[in-house]
C-alpha cells in the first residue's frame, strides 16, 4: 500500500492505494514465520496464506478501501520461499489438518548428485507475465480425462482419497505446470508435457517431505524411548532405595525391641542417641515398625517392651 496525498484539482482525499500486484516473499528463517503462524495468539497468518495461495480475498473482511488491510481476489499474485533446518520444520506439518503444509513444494539443499566441479551460474529467467486476470486451461487429452474421472470417482465415494499429506496434489501440480508453461514463453494452454513434468516436480517434493517426516518421527521415537528409559531407571533406583531403607528400618526395629527389653523403657530421644547420626533419621520409623510387629508399645514418648511378647535377644 502507498499513501496518496489529497488532490485538490481532482477533489480526491488522501488515501491508501494498492501499488503492487505481485510480490515474492523470501526468508532464510522459516521457523520464525511458522512461530508467528501458530504461536502468536489470534494470528490469522496461516489462514491468509491458504487464501492467497488460491488467489481469494485475504486480510481483514471489515477493512475499507481507504484503510486497506485486505487483498481482493483477482488483484494480486504472490509466492513465498522459506528456508528451514530439518529439525525446525516439523511444526509446519502439525497443521496438516488445515491443509497448510500440503500447499508447499519442498526441495532439499543437499544432494549426493551435485557435481564436484564448479557449475556456471544460470542467467536470470526473463519472462514477461501477462496482466492479472488471464486464465489458462489444460489441453484436452489423457491427463485431463484422467483428472476428471479421478475427481468424479472421489465425489461419488468410489475410491479412497489419497493420503492426507497429498490432499492438494492436483492443485499443486496445476500451479507448477502453469509456471513451467510461462517459463517456456507460452501463456495460452498447459500441455500434457507441462503436466507430466510438474508431476515429476511434485513427486520429488513428496520424497523430500516424507524424508523430513520420517526423520522427525524417528527423532520423536528416540526422545520418547529415552524418556521411558529415564523413568524406568528412576523407578529402579527408587525401588532399590526403598528396599534398602526397608531392610535398614527392619534391622533398627529389632535393635529397638532388644534395647528396651534389656534396658527397660526408653524415650525416643534416648533411642536416637544410641545410634549414629546417619541412622537416627530412621529410628522413629523403626519404632513404628516394631510396634506394628507387636514387639514394643509406644506410650507418649516412651517405648517399652510389649508384655507377653517374646523378642529374640
Amino acid at each position: 500500500m502507498e499513501y496518496r496525498k489529497p488532490d485538490k484539482k481532482e477533489g480526491t482525499p488522501g488515501r491508501n492505494v494498492q501499488v503492487r500486484h505481485n510480490v515474492r516473499f523470501a526468508s532464510d528463517e522459516g521457523e520464525s514465520l511458522v512461530k508467528l503462524m501458530y504461536e502468536r495468539s489470534g494470528s490469522s497468518l496461516a489462514a491468509d496464506l491458504r487464501k492467497m495461495w488460491s488467489g481469494k480475498n485475504a486480510g481483514n473482511a471489515n477493512a475499507s478501501a481507504e484503510t486497506k488491510r485486505r487483498l481482493d481476489a483477482g488483484t494480486y499474485s504472490m509466492s513465498m520461499t522459506l528456508v528451514f533446518q530439518p529439525d525446525t520444520i516439523t511444526q509446519l506439518f502439525d497443521d496438516k489438518g488445515s491443509g497448510t503444509p500440503q500447499r508447499f513444494v519442498f526441495a532439499a539443499a543437499s544432494d549426493p548428485n551435485i557435481p564436484d566441479g564448479e557449475v556456471p551460474r544460470p542467467e536470470p529467467a526473463k519472462v514477461d507475465f501477462p496482466t492479472l486476470g488471464r486464465e489458462f486451461s489444460l489441453e484436452a487429452g489423457s491427463v485431463r480425462t484422467g483428472l476428471r474421472r479421478k475427481h468424479l470417482a472421489l465425489a461419488q465415494g468410489a475410491v479412497i482419497p489419497e493420503s492426507e499429506m497429498d490432499s492438494q496434489r492436483d492443485a499443486v501440480v496445476a500451479r507448477v505446470a502453469a509456471l513451467l508453461m510461462a517459463l517456456d514463453g507460452r501463456f495460452d494452454m498447459v500441455t500434457e508435457d507441462d503436466w507430466r513434468l510438474a508431476e515429476m516436480v511434485y513427486e520429488t517434493s513428496s520424497a523430500v517431505r516424507d524424508q523430513v517426516l520420517t526423520a522427525a518421527r524417528e527423532r520423536r521415537d528416540a526422545e520418547r524411548d529415552a524418556a521411558v528409559g529415564h523413568r524406568a531407571r528412576a523407578a529402579a533406583v527408587a525401588q532399590w532405595e526403598s528396599t534398602s531403607v526397608n531392610a535398614k528400618v527392619h534391622k533398627l526395629a529389632e535393635w529397638v525391641a532388644h534395647r528396651v527389653a534389656t534396658k527397660g523403657p526408653l524415650t525416643v530421644s534416648k533411642l536416637k542417641q544410641g545410634r549414629d547420626n546417619s541412622e537416627r533419621v530412621y529410628v522413629e520409623s523403626a519404632i513404628d515398625h516394631a510396634e506394628r510387629e507387636g514387639w514394643v508399645e509406644l506410650r507418649g514418648n516412651t517405648v517399652s517392651v510389649r508384655i507377653a511378647d517374646e523378642v529374640a535377644a
